[in-house]
């Protein structure tokens, strides 16, 4: 199952994975669009947190302050978190750099 396979991922990344997957094995898009909009929506906030704090352990020692802070978010950004599916990736970088627990 694909959805299963990638579900660490954030929705546009899982999406995009799904998408390029089903075209490699030769499927119509029209095929493929259907299969997207099945594909349910993960809760991209508690993705983010976890991938938040594994981009801070690997960037806290080499980085701080602002730099840090533009790290985490070019990463994360990178990673397809992005201010859709109610996630806004520099709120949640805020908070979690003053060191809110974030739910």
């Amino acid at each position: 199952n694909l959805e299963k396979r990638y579900q660490k991922l954030s929705s546009n990344k899982k999406k995009e994975k799904i998408y390029t997957s089903l075209y490699a094995l030769g499927f119509d898009e029209e095929v493929i669009l259907e299969t997207l909009n099945k594909v349910s929506e993960n809760n991209d906030s508690n993705n983010v947190v976890d991938e938040y704090r594994k981009l801070l352990s690997k960037y806290e020692r080499k980085y701080k302050g602002r730099a840090l802070y533009n790290k985490l978010f070019e990463a994360l950004k990178n990673r397809g978190y992005e201010d859709i599916y109610e996630v806004d990736v520099d709120d949640v970088i805020d908070d979690l750099l003053k060191g809110e627990e974030y739910e």
